[in-house]
């Protein structure tokens, strides 16, 4: 019989590390349901115009229905929320979450994985900055209970660079050149960039804004030798004054502020934060502040943050401490109801379904339960 493969970047998933994405998922979305939360499901289908605006075009799996119509499988789970709120009268200000497949096609031999199970929130309707503060909580949440406090939260603005670039007056070309040599850290490309400001009075700003990134204490120390722009001034201080909120009150949390750190999507206005595990090079939760996205859905707009958490990741990074033992009872037929009383009074118990001992004796190694005999053999 032919053997028929995967599509590329896709795999199947058994064992160990889809029950701990199981777990996973069952216990934060109940974190978030006690938390008053209201719970939100979207298709895994969506028509493509819903993500030809934010530069995913290029990553969406397509088909086409009955009516010729094209599909995309969701790449983004964010904006089919905001898809939702379009759509329906849904009073504000409201606090969804999910969990959900993304499907996204990734670079050519990167080894990254093309579909990935992400759970999230959308806070709708908060222009505070509390609902910031709420994002934080989370990702202080996940850190404590499943990853030993080892998450580094990474505080960033999509609003920075835009303004500070368009401040220098430049034409689109250099604009995008400096742009993608910040985000992208290439040092080299950006100093060769940025000798053509020399002249301007924040050039010493500009020549070491790649390396502006650290502690609060490291970045306020650095800064305070530069002359900064106007523009980024209050983006700045907002950025320290939440780094250390997070300092004085999330016991334990790691925080660094970033000033070039790279926005995780398009539809990013505000604020912007990260988690990452010095174990993976990737980012366990990322997310922001995006007050304009329901613009591009109807005329009123609403302030909104969210984030999403890549289920995959931390299921890999997550050491899931040993539980009691499942146990197989195995019985021959005289002995049902004995061992059905026992199953039904152990929530870990469960029946082997083998015919006889010894292939019970299988089944329980190869589940890695401890296997109890009722009545004869």
């Amino acid at each position: 019989m032919q053997k028929i493969k995967l599509p590329n970047g896709l795999r199947d998933e058994v064992g160990i590390q889809a029950t701990k994405k199981d777990i996973l998922g069952q216990q934060i979305l109940r974190e978030f349901r006690h938390k008053g939360y209201t719970r939100i499901m979207t298709p895994l289908l969506e028509q493509e115009e819903l993500f030809q605006n934010y530069e995913l075009k290029d990553q969406m799996y397509k088909l086409v229905d009955a009516n010729g119509k094209m599909l995309v499988l969701r790449p983004d789970l964010t904006l089919p929320v905001a898809r939702f709120l379009a759509n329906n009268n849904v009073p504000l200000p409201q606090k969804f979450y999910y969990l959900g497949e993304r499907l996204s096609i990734g670079r050519q031999l990167s080894g990254q994985a093309n579909e990935n199970t992400q759970a999230g929130v959308e806070l709708i309707g908060f222009p505070s900055v509390k609902a910031e503060v709420e994002c934080l909580l989370v990702i202080h949440w996940i850190s404590q209970k499943y990853l030993q406090d080892s998450l580094t939260v990474e505080l960033g603005d999509a609003r920075l660079v835009d303004q500070v670039l368009a401040s220098l007056q430049i034409d689109d070309k250099v604009k995008n050149q400096l742009s993608d040599a910040l985000f992208n850290k290439n040092l080299p490309a950006y100093q060769e960039l940025v000798k053509q400001f020399q002249d301007n009075p924040y050039y010493s700003f500009l020549k070491r804004w790649p390396r502006l990134f650290g502690s609060v204490e490291e970045l306020v120390a650095e800064l305070t030798s530069l002359q900064i722009p106007p523009v980024a001034q209050p983006i700045i201080n907002d950025l320290v004054s939440l780094a250390k909120f997070v300092k004085n009150n999330l016991a334990g949390q790691s925080v660094i502020i970033d000033l070039s750190s790279l926005v995780p999507q398009k539809y990013y206005t505000g604020m912007i934060f990260k988690a990452y595990s010095g174990q993976s090079n990737d980012y366990v939760i990322s997310g922001g502040r995006y007050d304009k996205l329901l613009t591009g859905f109807q005329e009123a707009s609403a302030p909104a943050v969210g984030l999403g958490i890549n289920i995959d990741l931390l299921a890999q990074l997550w050491k899931k401490p040993a539980g009691t033992k499942n146990k197989l009872v195995f019985c021959q037929s005289d002995a049902y109801a004995k061992a059905l009383q026992l199953i039904a009074q152990h929530s870990n118990y469960s029946l082997a379904l083998s015919a006889d001992l010894a292939g019970a004796q299988k089944e329980a190694a190869q589940a890695g339960m401890e296997l109890i005999t009722v009545g004869s053999e």
